[in-house]
């Protein structure tokens, strides 16, 4: 008989490389469309590259930009494959295992408001919740994306920040809240696409 531990389990996240394009995203064009319009051109959306990216193996991104993995289970950076940070909550019953990136505008030579979204690029091998958070007292900001979502495989989980100053320090949070094994892979942040309507 043949028993599977825990570490193989994590040692499935490290297995290959991972191509985020083959993520399930947890937000479609058409709700993009309903979050952000720009004007009335119909050319399609346009999908704007990450400017920033942190990661287990780059957890800074710039002097206000970076990670806080809290309660990981196992963090893995000298695999084959893609390094992961591995967290299951029944490892960590007094905490709740989460990732929080901390960005700040003005790292990135930002001088006016803009419109940020954090992806989390998650994997599990059974349904996991995972509650996203951000900041919501903010004058005259809108977050978008926050609550819990359950799902398995490769997805991601998504926080918008709609109207923020460069100044303005902000955080997005996911956190296990039910399930087993997952893995965090990184969180982009960059900008929305722009949905052109006729």
């Amino acid at each position: 008989m043949t028993t599977t531990t825990k570490a193989d389990v994590f040692e499935r996240f490290g297995r290959s490389h991972i191509e985020v394009a083959d993520f399930e995203s947890d937000v479609t064009v058409e709700d993009w469309a309903q979050l952000y319009r720009t004007n009335t051109i119909n050319l399609g959306p346009l999908f704007f590259s990450p400017f920033a990216e942190v990661s287990p193996s780059k957890l800074k991104a710039a002097a206000h930009t970076d990670t806080n993995l809290i309660q990981p289970s196992v963090v893995i950076t000298d695999t084959t494959g893609t390094p992961y940070a591995g967290l299951d909550m029944r490892d960590t019953p007094a905490r709740q295992p989460a990732v929080s990136v901390h960005f700040l505008p003005s790292d990135f030579g930002i001088t006016g408001i803009g419109n940020y979204v954090f992806r989390f690029y998650v994997e599990s091998t059974s349904s996991i919740t995972l509650k996203a958070s951000g900041l919501t007292f903010l004058p005259g900001v809108t977050v978008q994306g926050l609550g819990s979502s359950s799902g398995s495989g490769q997805r991601t989980v998504s926080v918008t920040y709609l109207n923020l100053p460069p100044s303005q320090p902000v955080t997005a949070d996911i956190t296990q809240t039910a399930g087993e094994q997952w893995a965090w892979y990184r969180t982009s942040i960059g900008h929305p696409p722009l949905i052109f309507t006729p």
